[in-house]
């Protein structure tokens, strides 16, 4: 996707969404639905609307899933199922991992959001709505994360994460 690689996605989607199942056509206002499994990595399935960046938010996020589910193996680091917490896009609670995999993948989205933002407003404004509700949610989960990330033993990884979140707080 041209305007994933012009804002910086690029590696990301080539490497962890190379493969685009396109699901339900939909309208802008519908719930849509993305998700990917860790049996077919690369592999993204995905509603679609008759917009460019709402289709290049949604793999950045699935993206981020696969390679956040990689990352921690190739640093060395394991997650213990406990502690649990609280997933405020999920609404259920999570082990640490998945916890910190919601945070990662959603950070990303609210990082794309701004880019196109602008061009979106006056067309799309359910998207906008869309990427102010991640920001919100991303603030709720600052005290579980702030917990959760101490439990990643890799210094550059842990540095990763802390820096997305960051961005996406600035971003939101």
């Amino acid at each position: 996707m041209d305007s994933s690689h012009k804002h910086g996605f690029g590696d990301l989607l080539d490497e962890h969404a190379p493969i685009i199942c396109l699901l339900e056509r939909r309208e802008m206002r519908d719930t849509l639905f993305s998700w990917s499994i860790t049996r077919l990595p690369g592999t993204v399935f995905t509603d679609h609307v008759d917009s460019p960046e709402v289709l290049a938010r949604d793999l950045i996020h699935e993206a981020g899933h696969h390679w956040f589910t990689d990352a921690p193996n190739a640093a060395s680091v394991s997650f213990s199922e406990n502690p649990s917490l609280y997933s405020q896009w999920r609404n259920i609670i999570l082990h640490a991992f998945g916890f910190l995999h919601a945070c990662w993948a959603f950070s990303l989205t609210a990082i794309t959001g701004p880019r196109w933002s602008t061009r979106l407003l006056l067309r799309r404004r359910a998207f906008c709505a869309t990427m102010t509700d991640q920001g919100r949610l991303l603030r709720d989960a600052l005290l579980a994360l702030a917990d959760a990330v101490t439990l990643i033993t890799s210094g550059p990884l842990r540095n990763q994460l802390s820096k997305a979140v960051e961005a996406a707080l600035r971003s939101t």
